[in-house]
């Protein structure tokens, strides 16, 4: 259940890292078919948020987030 506004941050964040998370594509700005997209037009996201097309990239660590959503 989403109970706040920082819920429902930490929900989108995971939802549009997931492809990435579980390796459809490399960064999320791959994933054709994710809501991502609209929200770099609204000026949620940049383009290249947690980017991983670069060679020395770290992937981000969502372990806290995985604890509060159930993942």
């Amino acid at each position: 259940m989403v109970s706040c506004g920082r819920d429902v941050f930490l929900h989108h964040r995971d939802i549009h890292y997931n492809p990435a998370k579980h390796e459809h594509v490399k960064c999320p700005h791959q994933w054709e078919h994710s809501s991502f997209h609209r929200w770099i037009k609204e000026g949620v996201y940049r383009r290249d948020w947690l980017c991983q097309c670069r060679a020395d990239s770290e992937p981000p660590d969502f372990e806290g987030i995985s604890h509060s959503v159930g993942e």
